[in-house]
């Protein structure tokens, strides 16, 4: 068996020894994302964590984008924008990231308000 890394090689194998991955932020984003449905129990939770953040920022990526919403509009439209709502909606149901981080991220008032908007539209959701 060969051993890729010499032996007292010193500090450039520093990195990858307690690390998971090499690459920037980006890479490593994308990494977590795609693993994000194959993380069981024994998986720490930091790392579920880092993979519903990852995920959660490509959807609102998308949807800043499908709505040609900028950044800032996130904070200047009305807790209750329909538009955002529907976003919120879309984060519960593909992300495990609690209501109150989602009201936070999308800046929609306390996390409570949203959870009564969340279940108004679920409910207009069930009935088309």
């Amino acid at each position: 068996m060969t051993d890729f890394a010499p032996k007292n090689s010193g500090s450039e194998w520093k990195p990858v020894e307690r690390g998971w991955c090499l690459g920037g932020g980006e890479f490593r984003a994308k990494l977590l994302e795609r693993m994000d449905p194959q993380l069981g129990d024994h998986h720490s939770g930091e790392l579920r964590w880092k993979g519903a953040q990852a995920k959660a920022k490509r959807i609102i990526a998308e949807a800043l984008k499908e709505l040609k919403w900028k950044e800032r509009d996130l904070k200047d439209r009305p807790k209750g924008d329909p538009e955002k709502v529907e976003l919120a909606w879309r984060l519960r149901k593909k992300t495990t990231l609690t209501i109150r981080q989602i009201a936070e991220r999308l800046s929609m008032g306390s996390w409570k308000s949203l959870n009564s908007k969340l279940y108004l539209f679920g409910k207009q959701q069930n009935t088309k």
